[in-house]
Parts: C-alpha cells; structure tokens; sequence
C-alpha cells in the first residue's frame, strides 16, 4: 500500500439516521484522518443535526472521495450491502480498499466475504463505539457528547424501546459525567418531524388495522408517499397507537418501491419476517425495501409468517373442543331420536372414524316409517374434511375459511378427539371488537368510517334539479328523525366520473315511510314493496328514486336467497358484494356530500382494486364470482390478491352449482351487454368460471377471435344498419358453436336462454352449407329469412372473404334495388307476385347478370309483361 494513503472515510447510506451520524461521528473521534461522507438522501434529524452542530460537523463532513488517498473504508448501522454498492459504484472506489462494517442488526445479507463485519448486540449502534472511547480514554467536550447522545436516543426510543441494554444505559451515563447537552437534545429531538413526516403519520393512523391472535396485538399498516421519508421510522416511538403494539408492520408506498419497517416488542422476530423480503435487521427491529410490488400480496404474506411464529408450537389438538358424542356405525336411527346434541361422529366397532351424522337429518327422516330402522351409517357424511391432532395450527385456517364446512373433526389415530369450526377457531385465535362473521376479515375494517368531502363533485354531477330534490329529501327524512344516503353504484361511478343516473337511497329508519311522506308532500307516483322494505318514487320529471330500508342478511345455506333484517348504515354497507360498492354519501342538508367510507372502498376504487368484506363471501353467494369478474372486466380493475384466491376456492369447488339458474341467466345477461364484455368473458375463462357452466368448454385462440368480431359487427349493424340485435344471443353462439347442439342446447334449457333456441338451429344447420364455391344468390337464399342475431353471428364466424360477401349482400338489400313503384310504373297491378319479381331481380343483380336498374326494368318488361 502506498505510504501517502491516509484517509479513512465512514460512508453513509441512503436513508441514515440519528444512529448512523453519531456512531460516524465517533469513528472520526477514535481513527485519524476519518471523514464522514454522506448520502444524496439521508433524515431529516441529520439535516437538523447539521443545523446544530455546523462548527463539529461540517469539518469532518467531505463531498468528494480522493479515492488515491483512500486506505480504509467503515459502514455503520446497516446490513444491506445494496445501499452501501450502489455508494461505492457512484464513487468509483476500487474494490480492493479496506472495509470494515459495523452494525447491531441480526446479519449481513449480501455482504463479500472479503469485506470485514462486526455484529454488536446493543439497543444502538453508536453504544459499541462509545465504549471504545471510553476505553480508550479519549476526551470529548459537551458538544461530541450531545452528538453522541443523539444516536443512543433515537434507536433505543429514549430508552423505552425492548432492545435497550444494560451497555446502552452505561454509555449514556459515560455521556451525562461528559456533559450532555439536554437542551440542544430535545430540541433536536421535538423538530424531527416535519410536515411531510406528520402527514405520513396520520394516514399510517387512519390505515391501521389491528389484529388479535392468541393475545398478540398484530398491526399492520401503510401509506402512500411520492418520496421516501429516510427516517420514518423513528417517529413510530413517539406514537402510542404504533408504540403499543406487540408487533407492527408499516409499509411506505411510493413511485416503484415500497419500504417495509418491522417493530416488535420481542413477541415477534420481525426480523426473520422481513428476511423474506430481502431485508435485514434484528428480531425487535428490521426494514426491506420491494421494487415493483403488490402490497396487498406483501401483506398477505407478512400475516401468514407472523401468524405461523405465533402458532409454530399450537397443534390443531390444542384449540379442539373436546365435547362430543359418538355413535356406532350400526346404530339404527329409531335408536338415536332423542340426542339433543346438533351432531354425532359417527364411528365403527373400533372407534374409528366414518363420518358426521346431524341430528337434524335424524328427526326428519325418522318422520318417515319405512326407514326408521336404517343406520347412522346410511345417513352420515364421509366426504369431509377432517384434520389430524397433531397439524400445525397456522396450516389449517385457509381450509377452514374456503370451505362450506363448519365442523371440521380432529383425529388422533383415525379416531375423534375433537372438532373445531369456524366460530371456535376464531374465538380461540382471534379477540376482535367485530362480530363472528366480520371477525374473518378483521383487516378491512373500521368501527368508525372515513369521511371524505366529495359536495362539489355531487353537485357537478348531477343536474341542479336533482339536487333539489336531494336537499327537499333531506329536510323530510330529518323531519322524521332518519337519516338518508347516496348508496351502491351511483356512489362508485361519482368517484370514478361514469354516468349513472340509478339513484339508489339507503335510509337508516323506514325506508317506505320517508317516502310516501315525501311522494305525498311533493305529489309524485309512489309504490312500495313491504316483503323487501323498499319503495320507488317517481317525479313529474320522470326522475326514479329508489329507497331501501338499511338492512342485513342471513344466508342460511350456500347460494340461499338471503334473509333481511333491519340494521345499521354499516351492517347494511357490511352485507354488500365488494368494498367498491360500500360507500354511502350523506345528503341531508348539515352533511351533504360527505362520503363515509367503512371499508376502505374509497382506497379500492383508487388502487384499481376488486375486494370482498369477508372469507365466506363467494361461498355464501357464488353469483357474486360472476359480479366480481364483470366489475373487474367493467373497469379495468383487479382482483385483491386475496379475493383472488377466495374466488378460486368458490369456483374449484364447483359452488356455482347451488348458484339460483335465474339469478346466473340474470348475470350472464348483464355481461353480454357489457361495453368491455370480452375483456369480461376472458376473465372468466381464465378463472375457469366458464368451464364449470359449460360441459366441454373450451375457449382456443380462434374462438377468441370470434368473441372479438362479434363486438365490431354488433356495433357495425347498429351504425350502419341501425339494427339492433339481442347481444345474448350472438355471444352466447359465440361460446357453445363449437359444442353439439344437443350440449348447447342443454345448457341454454338449464338456464333459461330458450329465447336462443332459432339462432341455434339456424346457425347449425347452415354452418357447413354456406361456402365459397356458392354464388352469391345463393348464399342469399340461406340467409334472406334467418334471424338478424344469427347473421351477425355467421359474418363474425365465417373466413373474411365470406363475411365480406354477406356484408355486401346485405348492403345491396338495403340499397332495395327495384321497388313496389318501379313496377307499379311498368303497369303492374300491385299483388304477391311483386315479392317474387324483386328477388328474382334482386339475385340476378347480386350474380352481375344485371348491373343497373335500367337492365332490370327492361328484363321485367321482356318476363313479366
């Protein structure tokens, strides 16, 4: 090494903090010749630091690194070489330079093993170096002393953090005999947060979610910032709601990275979390940064590893009510009538277990005589899903959710020794303030909504006369002591400025009442529908107002028309299909235009984002798979991660089948009058929905080509032809012509597209006659009488240069080539003949035997006259 290479430099990574600084800082106060040399970004208690201390700092602080005078290099308090490469690439600095690397994190993920690392296990960084100058015996001033202490403070959260030890504490009294300046601390310590950093605070507030799991409080939150905040994290401290958490989980989304800080109070080692994130740290805290990632998948991820910490010991046994009664095989059901238990496991002569008998269907059947004397056997369900005693806890709970099942039977040995179900699983995993059916999606969910200002958007959205009658609406409901909503679609569609003008109003109180009082107040047509605790109103506008009690619903059975009950504003917002769609805006007169958000729907909308509120949602109503892929479709949304899977479940596990025929028929319908219904119909191949709808379906390259052309020529018959057509009955040609017409037809019977049934047999009777060896009169003549559905179809199926063909047939048909009074002028006497002259005109025309009119007119002259 050449004699003149003295300097040392301490390098400083993006994002450094207090720690970072002081414990630099030491190294110029231990090694001769050391200089700091600091990131194009670092905090902003750095920045304040600066401030302070300019007469220490600056002197010691470089800008440029003459790497020819560079002997040795230091990295403190970080653990990711990516950071510290990313500094040495810009600086140009020779791999061969020394480095030593000093930090109190858990690893040194990436590190080259030629480079130097020193792990310490104190609460801060900078503790280890001021050990050494005390031993070392090196005098420092009060102000080296109050630099110093910066770093304890901030990574030990003034010392109330759970890494602080027992040398963290000696090192700050080594400091205080030196003279801290308290003064100088706190100031710099209260000005840490600026507008920026408090901004990001409060929305991390309002985003956080708290879970319960075996009385370890778990939050998780996040927000959306255009610049990464470098020291963030040091603010968390200092707020009780992130503070007091067992473990917390904050993720910083910005352009194209989202920062992931972990905090723990020991329970959880969120370091090992964040290691699969690529992320360092220690087991109280750690951090990773994610390039081009989905952070609601980051959050699925982190609540499974934290949930298998917390239950990596819990085995299924653990949880298992133990209260149960069996039953032999055998045992006629005469004998088992008066149990009260609501089941029995059902088990042979050596305990084994068979299966599930419900005392329900006991006491129905034995309503029947002749089968009185049959088995628990011939009654109980085997096909169930039952877990060994001895399976983790955290590997069962996505069977427990995606499933219809509720009682799951725990076995040891083949044999019963328990059960768990979905409401026992969650009381002995789960403290929420939420009741049993909210409890499984406790992560979308506020007691409390967000309110968001939308009055001028309401106002620029509807015309002034509508919003009249909101604002005389709202006088009336509060005349009645009720309070009144802008609820469902047209809410959606304000925020994301779609026209919709279907005026659904939730009314927490009597819907039917508040609207005959306002129908008759105002004189408008009125009618109600007590069944359903609706009304509809209708203005000498013509305007429809439709006013619905708010209300919940029970679902008894998968697919079941729901129950409806009086309830909240939430619970009626709670019941609907996705969290787009659960959004009210308030328009009496006091709030008008504020929108309350309880389920984070307003975010959704903004993120692009398809969610169900809870696990059961596809189970409870599967034609909510069919609404999710048309909104999905509609907006150019995507499915949550989550959601995603829950709809995969539903569709594998073929619950479409127990789906209302009607209600699909209904569905199906809405989707092919669509604007975006292919980008729709390939969602729904893609999630295979199609293929459990339709026996042998199968969606290739070509038919996809087809679906696409059926969308131009469906609109190029409204333009050109001002035709419109069934849209149903095209796309539903479009999906089964590759089918036997008997398959097809089965599925059109099944659900109600009997209306379809001519275009089929139309369509499959000519598809292998119409060809290009045929002339045009003739290809006429198969499609002069055919229904317009099935035409629009054939030109969408047929190769180009015969749906070319058709399409000028049926131009020159519009042009109607000879009329009634062109033979009328020849002397003709109107009559049936007239029909068979112009086709026979017309086909001629079509095969350029004729070229113009005044050919035709002579060749009628010369046949019919």
């Amino acid at each position: 090494m050449s004699k003149d290479r003295n300097l040392q430099v301490v390098l400083l990574t993006e994002g450094s903090d207090l720690d970072s600084l002081s414990s630099a800082y030491a190294l110029t106060l231990l090694e001769k010749d050391t200089y700091i040399y600091l990131p194009h970004s670092y905090s902003n208690s750095i920045k304040i630091a600066l401030s302070f201390f300019k007469n220490k700092l600056n002197p010691k602080i470089i800008k440029n690194i003459d790497v020819k005078k560079l002997e040795k290099i230091f990295i403190v308090d970080t653990s990711s070489y990516e950071k510290i490469k990313q500094i040495l690439n810009e600086a140009n600095i020779n791999k061969s330079i020394e480095i030593t690397a000093i930090d109190h994190h858990k690893s040194f993920e990436n590190f080259p093993k030629d480079i130097k690392k020193i792990t310490v296990n104190y609460g801060a960084c900078t503790t280890y170096f001021i050990k050494q100058i005390e031993e070392k015996n090196i005098n420092i001033d009060k102000k080296d002393a109050t630099i110093l202490a910066l770093g304890l403070y901030e990574d030990t959260g003034s010392f109330r953090y759970s890494n602080t030890t027992y040398e963290d504490i000696k090192a700050l009294s080594f400091l205080v005999k030196k003279g801290i300046d308290f003064n100088i601390l706190n100031e710099i310590l209260s000005k840490r947060i600026d507008e920026k950093s408090l901004k990001v605070i409060n929305e991390l507030l309002e985003n956080l979610d708290i879970s319960y799991i075996e009385n370890t409080k778990i939050a998780i939150s996040k927000a959306f910032c255009n610049e990464y905040i470098p020291d963030i994290s040091q603010y968390l401290n200092l707020v009780k709601e992130f503070s007091s958490q067992d473990a917390l989980f904050i993720l910083i989304i910005s352009k194209n990275k989202i920062t992931i800080i972990g905090r723990s109070n020991g329970k959880i080692d969120v370091a090992s979390v964040l290691a699969v994130f690529g992320g360092g740290g220690h087991k109280n805290a750690a951090a990773a940064t994610i390039k081009n990632a989905d952070y609601e998948e980051i959050i699925d991820i982190i609540e499974t590893l934290v949930l298998k910490q917390i239950l990596k010991d819990r085995k299924v046994e653990d949880i298992a009510i133990k209260n149960f009664q069996v039953v032999e095989e055998n045992t006629s059901l005469n004998n088992i009538r008066n149990l009260d238990e609501p089941f029995l496991f059902v088990v042979d002569k050596e305990g084994i277990f068979k299966g599930i008998l419900f005392t329900k269907t006991v006491k129905n059947a034995l309503k029947h005589k002749d089968i009185k004397n049959l088995t628990a056997k011939e009654f109980s369900i085997d096909d169930i899903i039952v877990f060994d005693a001895n399976t983790p806890i955290y590997e069962v709970e996505t069977k427990v959710f995606s499933s219809n099942q509720d009682i799951f039977p725990v076995l040891k040995d083949k044999k019963p020794i328990g059960y768990i179900s979905k409401k026992s699983y969650i009381a002995s995993l789960h403290i929420s303030p939420f009741e049993e059916e909210k409890d499984i999606f406790k992560s979308r969910q506020r007691l409390f909504p967000k309110h968001y200002n939308l009055k001028h958007k309401v106002k620029k959205y509807f015309p002034e006369n509508i919003i009249d009658i909101f604002l005389q609406l709202g006088n009336t409901a509060k005349k009645l002591n009720m309070k009144i909503y802008l609820v469902g679609g047209i809410v959606r569609d304000i925020i994301l400025g779609r026209k919709n003008l279907d005026i659904d109003i939730l009314v927490e109180g009597d819907a039917i009442k508040l609207a005959y009082e306002f129908a008759k107040e105002n004189g408008f047509v009125f009618h109600k529908f007590e069944e359903f605790m609706t009304a509809q109103i209708k203005t000498k506008d013509n305007i429809k107002l439709d006013f619905a009690t708010a209300r919940k619903e029970i679902y008894e059975y998968p697919g079941a028309y729901p129950k409806v009950e009086k309830a909240t504003l939430r619970e009626d917002l709670f019941r609907r299909d996705f969290t787009i769609n659960t959004l009210a805006i308030d328009i009496t007169e006091e709030n008008f235009g504020i929108l309350l958000d309880y389920f984070y729907g307003y975010q959704d909308i903004r993120n692009k984002k398809i969610r169900v509120l809870h696990e059961l949602s596809f189970i409870e109503d599967p034609i909510r798979i069919f609404r999710a892929l048309r909104f999905a479709g509609r907006f150019g949304f995507k499915l949550g991660s989550h959601t995603e899977k829950l709809l995969k479940v539903a569709i594998q596990q073929n619950f479409i089948k127990v789906a209302p025929e009607g209600r699909i028929n209904l569905e199906l319908n809405l989707t092919f009058n669509e604007e975006n219904v292919i980008e729709i119909l390939f969602l729904m191949d893609e999630y295979k929905l199609l293929n459990h709808l339709i026996k042998y379906f199968v969606l290739n390259d070509f038919r996809k080509k087809v679906l696409e052309k059926i969308r131009d020529n469906i609109l190029y018959f409204e333009l050109i032809f001002n035709k419109k057509a069934d849209k149903s009955i095209i796309y539903l040609l479009g999906l089964l012509y590759h089918l036997p017409l008997e398959i097809a037809t089965e599925f059109l019977e099944k659900y109600y597209f009997e209306k379809a049934f001519k275009s089929f047999e139309e369509f499959y009777y000519l598809k292998d006659k119409i060809n290009e060896n045929l002339k045009n009169s003739e290809i006429y003549e198969y499609i002069k009488g055919i229904t317009l559905e099935t035409k629009i179809f054939l030109i969408s199926y047929l190769p180009e240069n015969l749906s070319k063909r058709i399409l000028d047939i049926l131009n020159k048909e519009k042009e109607k080539f000879i009329t009634g009074k062109d033979l009328i002028s020849l002397g003709l006497k109107p009559s049936p003949k007239f029909s068979k002259i112009q086709t026979e005109i017309f086909k001629k025309y079509l095969d350029n035997e004729i070229k113009d009119k005044k050919q035709a007119l002579e060749y009628i002259k010369q046949k019919f006259l």
